[in-house]
């Protein structure tokens, strides 16, 4: 499955053109450069999508009449992108398969038909969406107050939620990088504690909202990647999103399934808000090998896994090149350099990939524009020691 997006004139994005969304995206840049927007539109396109697909499958099963419909407007307005659009936004996101075969969801003013999608090319996407307020994630469920959807907006409230999800199946996550375990336990009052157990003998654990910002930040993300990789069942969302449609049209004894879930591709797509949050350059580091290889080398074998995030970090694109390199040494190891794209925001609106090939025609990330405040700095300084 390749993934093809165009965007125009949508709050800060003026025109950003992504031939092919690879599996491993990070998108760069200055602030208010359209970074999260990006990412936003690219995460509703695939649940946008994840629905023609599940609305294909109920044609193909005797359902010709789809249960539900797909308000974009709605979203929108749920999601709070909705002021972005302008009379002139277009938005074109392309599926398409190597038997040649492809499906494309497209807004000008109004969305435009849903595309039916052929049984051979049906997937199951499951998307997952970190929001960049996740260090609140602590605070919320530390009280043992319920107090979801309460003023920090849709994304916030999907990663909240998500968390809970995954620790519901997901009682203990080790996280190495931090040197620290976290175990789910239930209180008298029967809700659920998380538990950080340092790792090495005499050290104190300590409750998540006790703990640093970093680990804050850090801990609901390895939790909802894991889960995600290695726990999420997408059989039993599959008949979920099935079963619960049929029962709210009352379509069941209409119901011929075209093909069981085995037929379908099972698709994790997680989508990061600034993953380096509150940590310090050699964390940011071992967080993002920890985090690739969760998901590119420790992912249950019934998935695809893909992983889009938005960053400030020059640490984080850097070290996709080493990355690279690891996996050309040991491909157990590292980031398949043909998964990788890393692109960059400009001021302007526009988009551009920091890709390069070397003489021997291996990709590296062309870190150049990082460099270039820290060399005026010194440039500055040096300039200011000679006057």
């Amino acid at each position: 499955m390749r993934e093809y997006l165009k965007i125009e004139n949508f709050g800060p994005v003026r025109s950003a053109e992504i031939n092919e969304i690879k599996p491993f995206t990070v998108i760069i840049g200055k602030s208010a450069t359209g970074k999260s927007t990006i990412m936003k539109v690219v995460a509703l396109m695939r649940y946008l999508y994840k629905l023609a697909n599940i609305r294909s499958y109920f044609h193909l099963s005797n359902i010709k009449r789809s249960p539900f419909k797909i308000d974009f407007n709605g979203l929108m307005r749920k999601n709070g992108l909705w002021s972005m659009l302008e009379p002139s936004t277009r938005i074109v996101y392309t599926v398409s398969f190597d038997n040649g075969h492809s499906y494309t969801l497209e807004y000008n003013q109004k969305l435009k038909s849903i595309p039916d999608v052929n049984v051979e090319d049906l997937v199951f996407l499951k998307g997952a969406f970190v929001s960049e307020n996740r260090n609140a994630i602590s605070s919320w469920l530390g009280s043992g107050i319920d107090r979801s959807g309460m003023g920090l907006g849709f994304y916030f409230d999907e990663t909240l939620n998500l968390f809970r999800q995954a620790t519901e199946s997901v009682k203990e996550c080790d996280i190495p990088y931090l040197d620290i375990r976290m175990s789910v336990s239930k209180s008298s009052n029967s809700f659920r504690q998380y538990i950080l157990s340092p790792h090495g003998d005499n050290r104190k654990s300590f409750r998540l909202k006790e703990a640093s910002s970093g680990m804050k930040s850090s801990i609901p993300l390895e939790v909802i990647v894991d889960y995600m990789a290695r726990n999420f069942n997408f059989k039993d969302a599959y008949n979920r999103s099935v079963f619960d449609y049929l029962l709210t049209a009352d379509r069941l004894q209409d119901y011929t399934p075209a093909e069981n879930f085995a037929g379908f591709i099972p698709i994790v797509s997680v989508h990061v808000e600034e993953p380096e949050l509150s940590l310090d350059p050699e964390t940011q580091i071992t967080m993002q090998a920890h985090i690739t290889d969760t998901l590119f080398h420790r992912c249950a074998p019934d998935r695809k896994c893909m992983l889009m995030y938005a960053t400030h970090s020059p640490y984080l694109a850097n070290h996709i090149n080493l990355l690279m390199a690891e996996w050309e040494k040991d491909k157990s190891k590292g980031i398949d350099p043909d998964i990788v794209d890393v692109l960059i925001t400009s001021a302007d609106g526009s988009l551009h990939s920091a890709i390069v090939y070397d003489n021997s025609n291996r990709k590296v990330v062309n870190s150049e524009f990082l460099a270039k405040e820290i060399q005026s700095m010194y440039s500055d300084y040096y300039s200011l020691r000679n006057d």
